[in-house]
C-alpha cells in the first residue's frame, strides 16, 4: 500500500521542528470482469475461493466471475467485445490467439507478468501463448491429447491391449464397429469429432504428429499439413470412413454410451467418462 510523506510547518509564530506525518490514500474503487468456461463445480468453487481471498486482502477490489460453456465463448468474447463490454480477463484456447492479437482484442501483460511466465512456466506452455513474439498472458489449462478406448469393447473384439501402430488402429476400429441390417452403424470402431474446432484439430494434429508430419511452421506463417505425412493421415481418415469403421453420425456422447470403441480426446474429460461412462470407468484404457 502506498503512502504519502508530507512537511508541515507552522505559516507564523516560533519555530517548530517540521514533523513528518503518514497519510495512507484510500484506494479508488476497482471491479473486475473474469469470463472462463470453467462452470463445473469442481473447477468453479477453487477459482471462486481465490477471488474470494483476493477481495478479502484487497478489500477495493470487486471480481465478477462469468461463466460459459466452452462452446459459447467465442461467441460471448466477440459479441461483448462488438458491444464494449469486454470482460477484463479472458480465458479462452489458446487457437484463438492470432485472429484475437489481430483484431486488437488483447493489451500487452505488463513485464512482471511476462518474466513470471518465462520463469514459471515450461518452453511449450510459454510457447503456447507467444504470437509474433509477444507472450500475451498465462497458461492456465494445458491438455494432453491421447487415445482413450473402451476395454470391454476390445475384448469383444479379440484384442487384450490398444493398438500401437496406424494398420492396428484400422484393424481393430473395423472390428470393433457394428452395422445394422438397413447398413447404419449402431457401435463405431473409432469416433471423430466434427464441427468443434479443437476436436477436428487436435486428434488429426496427434496422428499427424505420431506420423512424423507437422501442422504449422515453426513461426506460425505457413501450412504444413499438405505435406507427405499429412496427407497420409487424411487418407488414413478417409479410408477408415470408406469402412464405416468410422462414422460421422456417433460422437463424443456415443463414446460415453458405450457405442464407440476408440477415441483421442484431452485428459480434461476424464470427470466426465469417470462419471458418466456406460461401461464403468474400470473399462477406459489411455495409450
Amino acid at each position: 500500500m502506498l503512502s504519502i510523506a508530507l512537511v508541515v510547518m507552522a505559516c507564523a509564530g516560533p519555530m517548530v521542528t517540521p514533523r513528518v506525518v503518514e497519510v495512507t490514500p484510500t484506494p479508488q474503487p476497482v471491479k473486475l470482469v473474469v469470463l472462463t468456461h470453467w462452470g463445473e463445480e469442481s473447477l468453479l468453487k477453487p477459482m471462486q475461493a481465490k477471488f474470494e481471498e483476493y477481495m478479502r486482502l484487497n478489500p477495493h477490489v470487486t471480481i465478477e466471475y462469468q461463466t460459459v460453456t466452452f462452446d459459447q465463448l467465442l461467441t460471448k468474447i466477440t459479441t461483448a467485445r462488438a458491444a464494449g463490454i469486454s470482460p477484463d480477463i479472458y480465458h479462452f484456447y489458446n487457437l484463438w490467439l492470432p485472429e484475437f492479437v489481430k483484431g486488437g482484442m488483447l493489451a500487452v501483460p505488463p513485464d512482471e507478468i511476462v518474466a513470471d511466465i518465462k520463469a514459471n512456466y515450461s518452453e511449450s506452455s510459454v510457447n503456447a501463448v507467444t504470437y509474433a513474439g509477444q507472450i500475451w498472458g498465462y497458461p492456465t489449462e494445458i491438455n494432453t491429447y491421447q487415445l482413450i478406448y473402451n476395454k470391454k469393447l476390445l475384448a469383444e473384439a479379440g484384442f487384450d491391449k490398444p493398438p500401437e501402430t496406424w494398420d492396428e488402429l484400422r484393424e481393430m476400429a473395423c472390428k470393433i464397429k457394428k452395422v445394422d441390417e438397413t447398413g447404419k452403424v449402431t457401435q463405431a470402431g473409432f469416433i471423430v469429432i466434427p464441427g468443434w474446432d479443437s476436436g477436428v484439430v487436435h486428434p488429426f494434429v496427434s496422428l499427424l504428429w505420431s506420423n512424423g508430419g507437422e501442422y504449422l511452421s515453426p513461426d506460425g506463417t505457413k501450412a504444413l499439413f499438405n505435406s507427405p505425412e499429412g496427407l497420409a493421415t487424411l487418407q488414413l481418415y478417409m479410408d477408415m470412413i470408406k469402412d464405416q469403421c468410422i462414422d460421422l453420425g456417433l460422437g463424443m456422447g456415443d463414446f460415453v454410451n458405450g457405442k464407440g470403441g476408440m477415441i483421442i480426446m484431452a485428459n480434461w474429460w476424464r470427470a466426465t467418462l469417470k462419471s458418466s461412462f456406460a461401461d464403468g470407468y474400470e473399462n477406459v484404457g489411455v495409450a
